[in-house]
């Protein structure tokens, strides 16, 4: 009894599966490359006004203003 073909809907699955599998690992291995290359920004100081600004948003009155 010698199989005919075989189920089509399961090989297109898997190549599906394949493919999203594969997308996954090089997205992983891509992310990690990134970040040892490119550091993080630095954080850039707050200015005075800025930080005024945010504190009178906050409901605190900033000190000698």
């Amino acid at each position: 009894m010698a199989r005919e073909g075989g189920n089509p809907a399961l090989a297109i699955v898997l190549v599906v599966v394949t493919f999203v599998v594969a997308f996954l690992l090089a997205n992983v291995a891509l992310y990690r490359r990134a970040l040892k290359e490119y550091p993080p920004k630095p954080v850039k100081k707050m200015s005075q006004r800025r930080r005024k600004n945010e504190l009178r948003k906050s409901g605190l009155r900033p000190a000698g203003g």
